[in-house]
């Protein structure tokens, strides 16, 4: 399962109360700090999270597995990172 599933189609933002908000200046800035690699290690910083619901969620001592999720907050940060995925680096991953 990849973590990009449900995003090029915003299925996975079904219960995000607002959704994409298009072309907004936070949005313009998250894309910003994206394409700034100097920044990567201190994206956490520039957003206030991701908010996922899970029917089913598994964890060991090195992974995190979901089934049935949706995000119900961070569709402007994981719409920005899915859209310049070419440019994350090591610093800032999403997987």
């Amino acid at each position: 399962m990849s973590l990009w599933r449900g995003i090029a189609d915003q299925s996975v933002f079904a219960f995000n109360v607002r959704g994409p908000l298009g072309k907004t200046q936070v949005n313009k800035d998250i894309v910003a700090s994206i394409g700034d690699a100097t920044s990567h290690k201190l994206f956490p910083l520039f957003h206030n999270g991701v908010t996922i619901i899970a029917r089913e969620l598994d964890t060991t001592a090195d992974a995190v597995s979901m089934s049935d999720y949706f995000v119900v907050n961070g569709c402007q940060s994981l719409t920005a990172l899915y859209d310049n995925r070419n440019r994350l680096t090591g610093d800032l991953r999403c997987w």
